[in-house]
């Protein structure tokens, strides 16, 4: 099946995109910091969406007599 004239090429090949991503070509700093950044951003996200749900859930005289929300603390 013949490609169309519009259609695009690839920029890499298989095996030069392959051997673009070796583990070997990256630092072991960047991908931990990588890995922890991507763990305190779901930590954000649990707390943003709790708090969210807390007050879409309850009316807000509940949300502050029953459990308080410190805002700013993680």
């Amino acid at each position: 099946m013949a490609q169309p004239p519009h259609a695009q090429k690839p920029i890499l090949t298989k095996e030069q995109l392959k051997k673009k991503l070796e583990v070997s070509n990256f630092d072991p700093n960047a991908i931990l910091r990588g890995a922890q950044l991507t763990v305190v951003g779901g930590k954000f996200m649990l707390y943003v969406f709790t708090i969210l749900y807390l007050l879409i859930s309850s009316s807000s005289e509940s949300i502050a007599e029953s459990s308080p929300v410190y805002i700013g603390t993680l």
